[in-house]
């Protein structure tokens, strides 16, 4: 891999002119059962239960459609779709079905940027890659918007010139904007557009070639799930954002999602990263201090917590229609989980509460099936 991530300094520095229940078997599966009952892909034996329990969240919350993929050690030992993709159409999700990650993009952005250090110089022109990468850089959330979607730079431009709400790196608070101004740091360095430099230096080496930028004003793209708000069917148009041209959410299935973790902790042969930058990923900012429970937020992951043995480490994302979650344990285990429908604006509950039983199912096996379904699952455009 020729430059697989970019060594920064202070990213306003670089940003440059911005300021102006089913069978299981490791074989591959057709479609079984009707509606949320349908089960796609493959599984090795054993892991019956995982199925169970993905299939009664859906039944219980009405969700349309669901996809699970998880390895264990480098092997992908479960590669499912469950439900509907298309309720209209009555297709089926599978496990190579295109899935928009919203922040769970984060891991991705933060695997191509690894910087040496961070400068504690206050105030914008001395923010640095580590700091936004933290959600440290003291911008706000969702940055400046406005009706109708821009162009990234024009986007970006205009939130660089509102007050930065805190002191870069007095503390964390997320920021969707710090991570669009990432971005932009790596188009200028890299000499190139992030999307074609992403995939070309750091996806395409881990083996994805199908992870693509949500293009935002085309709709939905060929493969992708369609979206859904809980309860009442509706159906969310595909893409908009604030973004127009390429800068939405990364596009993904479950198996590819699952390659990402594998390439980080390198379990299926040299690792993605080096020893050094997966310690800085999975670092705390020196100036943040941890949680009661001693976790904290790393590069791009929302909560990164020492175990013995490794880190545990875990990212969750959403938009209107889509639910996701990555995370690696120190036992070896991957997994990826994403649903096509999300709670809503108006509701109490967060997806995570979907999510906690089949965690609770993956965290009580105790058996892995010695078999490796990733050269089943390659999708193509």
């Amino acid at each position: 891999m020729s430059r697989p991530w970019l060594w920064m300094a202070p990213a306003a520095l670089l940003a440059t002119g911005l300021l102006g229940s089913a069978p299981v078997r490791a074989a591959d599966q057709g479609p079984t059962g009707r509606g949320q009952e349908i089960v796609t892909g493959a599984a090795g034996p054993g892991l019956g239960h995982l199925d169970r329990a993905v299939l009664a969240v859906m039944r219980h919350k009405g969700i349309p459609g669901a996809t699970l993929a998880i390895a264990k050690d480098g092997k992908l030992v479960l590669a499912r779709g469950y439900g509907l993709a298309n309720r209209r159409t009555g297709q089926p999700v599978r496990p190579t079905s295109l899935f928009n990650l919203a922040s769970c993009s984060k891991p991705i952005t933060a695997a191509v940027l690894k910087p040496r250090g961070a400068r504690a110089d206050p105030r914008l022109n001395d923010i640095s890659v580590r700091q936004l990468l933290h959600h440290a850089g003291g911008f706000s959330r969702d940055g400046a918007r406005k009706d109708g979607p821009e162009p990234l730079k024009r986007f970006v431009r205009r939130g660089l010139r509102r007050p930065l709400a805190y002191d870069p790196g007095e503390r964390t608070q997320y920021s969707n904007f710090g991570f669009l101004v990432l971005r932009l740091v790596v188009a200028e360095v890299a000499g190139e557009a992030y999307e074609k430099y992403t995939v070309d230096k750091v996806l395409c080496p881990m083996g994805i070639t199908d992870m693509m930028l949500d293009p935002l004003a085309r709709g939905y793209v060929r493969g992708e799930v369609r979206r859904y708000r809980l309860g009442g069917g509706k159906m969310f148009p595909g893409g908009r954002g604030p973004i127009r041209g390429g800068g939405g959410s990364w596009l993904a299935s479950s198996v590819d999602a699952v390659r990402f973790l594998c390439a980080l902790d390198g379990s299926r042969g040299k690792p993605a990263l080096s020893q050094q930058s997966v310690k800085q990923m999975l670092s705390r900012l020196p100036t943040a201090r941890p949680h009661q429970d001693g976790s904290y937020n790393g590069l791009g992951w929302d909560v990164v917590k020492p175990r013995d043995g490794g880190f545990l480490y875990h990212k969750n994302g959403g938009v209107p229609g889509i639910a996701t979650y990555l995370e690696h344990r120190p036992d070896g285990v991957n997994w990826a989980l994403f649903f096509n429908a999300s709670p809503g604006a108006d509701s109490a509950e967060k997806a995570g509460a979907w999510r906690r039983p089949i965690q609770e199912a993956i965290e009580k096996t105790e058996q892995w099936p010695d078999v490796d379904l990733f050269r089943k699952y390659r999708r193509s455009r």
